[in-house]
């Protein structure tokens, strides 16, 4: 299978205002890899600033895309619903320089799709979960086995310094720390 492509050519004559228009789909998504599985993205990109060898577009984006959440690995969907401006340049080699897009002058043409991906991607929040007590909760379950207790997520009201008042239990100390206690006792 191939990615599937959009090329937006810069030499036509009536691109300035000229709207257009791509669909990313599941199949673009998984053929694309990353941490994206699936989703449905309408983009519009509409040229409006062209004079000589520069170029503006404004994207708009909106759907949904699908991505692991960080807690359970269930899919979490994700809405979209993006604006971005875009600065395209022709000039002597394909490259990206953080603030424009640069197009080769042989070529005259950037993809689309693969340019509204990596917005959509750059919008996803860093931590990609789902909604309070929507987490597949056999995984949960498993993953509260196996973290922790933190401070501030305790039951108890005893403060952290102060050895717990039950009976039954002892408090069991590492004695590799022994040193270092002594060399702060002093």
């Amino acid at each position: 299978m191939e990615n599937q492509h959009f090329f937006i050519e810069l030499n036509d004559r009536d691109i300035l205002e000229k709207s257009f228009t791509t669909d990313l789909n599941d199949q673009f998504f998984q053929e694309m890899g990353g941490y994206i599985n699936k989703g449905n993205i309408k983009a519009v990109a509409v040229c409006k600033k062209a004079a000589g060898n520069d170029f503006t577009f404004l994207i708009h984006s909106v759907g949904f895309v699908s991505t692991p959440c960080d807690r359970c690995l269930d899919d979490v969907e994700l809405r979209i619903d993006i604006q971005n401006s875009i600065e395209v340049k022709i000039g002597e080699q394909d490259e990206d320089d953080g603030d424009s897009l640069i197009v080769a002058a042989e070529h005259h043409a950037f993809d689309l799709n693969f340019l509204v991906y990596q917005l959509v991607a750059l919008s996803l929040p860093i931590t990609r979960v789902h909604q309070p007590g929507r987490c597949n909760q056999a995984m949960m379950k498993i993953l509260s086995q196996h973290q922790v207790a933190r401070s501030n997520e305790e039951t108890d009201d005893v403060p952290d310094n102060e050895p717990s008042q039950d009976d039954n239990s002892e408090q069991v100390t590492d004695h590799r720390w022994d040193k270092l206690k002594q060399l702060l006792n002093k």
